[in-house]
Parts: structure tokens; C-alpha cells; sequence
């Protein structure tokens, strides 16, 4: 076999190596997130400015019409852990009659429970639990809005009877695709968001996509189309550390610490991205509570409306949330 044989020889094997190391070899790849994640309240609280493709616009706050909720004055910390776990994932299935017979594991320790009638799906490293109902409901009833926010929260206590939630908001749809806001009387569908209060106040998962515990469609006979639990707690020890309210405090607080909460639709997102100026006129200001660091801190919770330039006729009911006592 001559030099050049053996060369040829060697390429191939070469190559055939290569590609069998490529197909069964494990592919190592970075795993990245674009979910803004809430860190250390005093150290790391993220400032709204993102890294993505459009520089964001310069946030004024008009502070002229505020409002504040403040009974308590100081608000303590709680030592807490997440709500959701395997144990409840099963007494949730109970309670709906699904069995074992109904379970499956599937991959990363996600629990789902399936039957011709529902489906119920845990997912750990989420920390959601999602449900769907697939019975046809009864058709001929008309949504009463305070008959909707009542059976919310009376299927909600069926399930997290030793949880405390409070209606969030209440919108209608005339159809499945939720694109087509409409009123109680011609609304086919209602979706109900629920926070989960925690010393009488409303927790905000640090999952900033969701900025609610609960999601929750009701048909028109008010029976379940689908509920969502994302990033609820439990909360245990009160820490010996608590923080005040101080609403001048938060007036002359950086901007860079109030971050928007409130996912806007893409073409309200668009106009927002490309925008040069926000300016957000606070209506009110209330304590909630945001897991960091494995407890449960207080914040400020800030709702009202926003403005795109002043050439852009835009205006959205948004929340944002600033640390207290920064």
C-alpha cells in the first residue's frame, strides 16, 4: 500500500470517527433564560433596562394623582417555601377524583393525570400546575361579574383551602383565541386572575411573565375551562426583620430600581420598545410581597398608566414593583 492509499486510509478514518463521536456523544450547550428573575432586594434588585434587541425608553413618573394603601406601616418578612409540590400535585388530583390508575411520570419529574374528561399537569421545576377541564359545558347563561369572582374563588378554596386569595381581575372573551375583550353579557368565556395574599397583601411571583398566582377561564355556566398555579408559597416564620412604608422614599428612589411587571400584547410591546419616553402616572401604591432569597420581602406595588411619547396616543393600566427601603 503506498503513502498515498494509506493518507486516503486514514481521512476516512478520520471522518467516520468524527461523525460517530457527533451523533452519540452528549451535546453540551449553555442554557439560557430571557425570564426576568427578581434576585437580593437590596443588593441585586434588576433595573428595567433589557438586554434585548431595542434600547428601552427613559421611564417619568407623575406622581400627582397617587393614592396609598398603608394600614400596617411596617411589614415584616417571612421565612417561606413553595406552594407547590408533588404531595399537593396528588391531593389536587384526589379532590378532582383522578386516581393513580389516571398518573403517568413523564420526563424531569413532570406528574400528569389524564382521563377522557381532564387533564392535570404538575411540573416541578416550573413550579406550575395546570389543569383542563374537557367537558362540554351547558350553554343559554349569561356571566354576572360578581357571580364570576365568587366561584373563583370558591373553586380556588376547594382546592388551596388553607390559602388566601383575592380576585385580581376579571376579563371577557367571545372566544377560545382570548383576542376579543368584550362585556359580561356577550362574553363566551371569563378569565379570572387571582393573586394569593400573604399577611392581607398580594404576593408577586418573581417570575416576572406572570405577574399573578392564578389563572383561572370559566365557561358561561361558570364550570372550570382551565386553571393555572404558578409560583405560589407557603409562608412559615415571621424573620425579626421588617421594612417601612415610606412613599417620599420611593418618590426620590432611583428608576432604575421600579421594574414594569405587566406583559403588554406585541403591538403595545412594539410601540413600548421603540418608544424614546414612558411616562407612567402613578394612581396608587400598595405593600405586596415577592419571593427573594427563600422569603417572602415586602415591595411596593405600583399601578397606573403609561404613556409612549407624546406623539404616540398609548395608554395601558400597568403594575410595576420598587423595593422598599432600598
Amino acid at each position: 500500500m503506498n503513502k498515498k492509499n494509506s493518507l486516503y486510509y486514514l481521512l476516512g478514518a478520520l471522518a467516520i470517527i468524527t461523525i460517530v463521536l457527533y451523533i452519540f456523544l452528549p451535546q453540551v450547550t449553555k442554557k439560557t433564560t430571557t425570564t426576568p428573575i427578581l434576585p437580593s432586594v437590596k443588593s441585586q434588585f434588576p433595573t428595567p433596562h433589557s438586554k434585548g434587541t431595542y434600547k428601552q425608553p427613559t421611564l417619568m413618573i407623575d406622581w400627582s394623582q397617587v393614592s396609598t394603601i398603608n394600614p400596617d406601616d411596617k411589614y415584616p418578612l417571612y421565612i417561606s417555601s413553595f406552594l407547590l409540590s408533588d404531595k399537593l400535585a396528588e391531593d389536587v388530583a384526589g379532590k378532582l377524583g383522578l386516581t393513580s390508575q389516571n398518573k403517568q411520570t413523564l420526563n424531569q419529574n413532570v406528574l400528569i393525570w389524564k382521563t377522557s374528561e381532564q387533564i392535570l399537569l404538575y411540573a416541578p421545576k416550573e413550579q406550575t400546575l395546570n389543569y383542563e377541564n374537557l367537558k362540554k359545558p351547558q350553554t343559554g347563561n349569561i356571566f354576572q361579574s360578581s357571580e364570576v369572582g365568587e366561584k373563583a374563588l370558591a373553586i380556588v378554596e376547594q382546592i388551596l383551602p388553607k390559602q388566601t386569595f383575592r380576585v385580581a381581575s376579571i376579563t371577557y372573551f367571545k372566544d377560545n383565541l382570548y383576542s376579543n375583550p368584550t362585556s359580561a353579557e356577550a362574553g363566551e368565556i371569563a378569565q379570572v386572575y387571582l393573586d394569593q395574599l400573604v399577611n392581607g397583601y398580594p404576593v408577586v411571583p418573581s417570575n416576572l411573565t406572570q405577574p399573578h398566582t392564578i389563572i383561572l377561564y370559566l365557561y358561561r355556566d361558570l364550570s372550570v375551562k382551565t386553571l393555572t398555579i404558578i409560583n405560589g408559597y407557603l409562608e412559615s416564620n415571621i424573620s425579626q426583620n421588617s421594612q417601612q412604608f415610606n412613599l417620599e422614599e420611593l418618590k426620590n428612589l432611583s428608576l432604575d430600581f421600579f421594574i414594569k411587571i405587566t406583559p403588554l400584547k406585541v403591538d403595545k410591546q412594539g410601540i413600548f420598545d421603540l418608544g424614546s419616553v414612558v411616562l407612567f402616572t402613578v394612581k396608587k401604591v400598595e405593600p405586596a410581597y415577592i419571593q427573594i432569597n427563600n422569603s417572602l420581602s415586602p415591595v411596593y406595588l405600583i399601578s397606573g398608566n403609561i404613556k409612549i411619547d407624546d406623539l404616540t396616543p398609548f395608554s395601558e393600566n400597568v403594575y410595576y414593583v420598587a423595593p422598599m427601603n432600598y
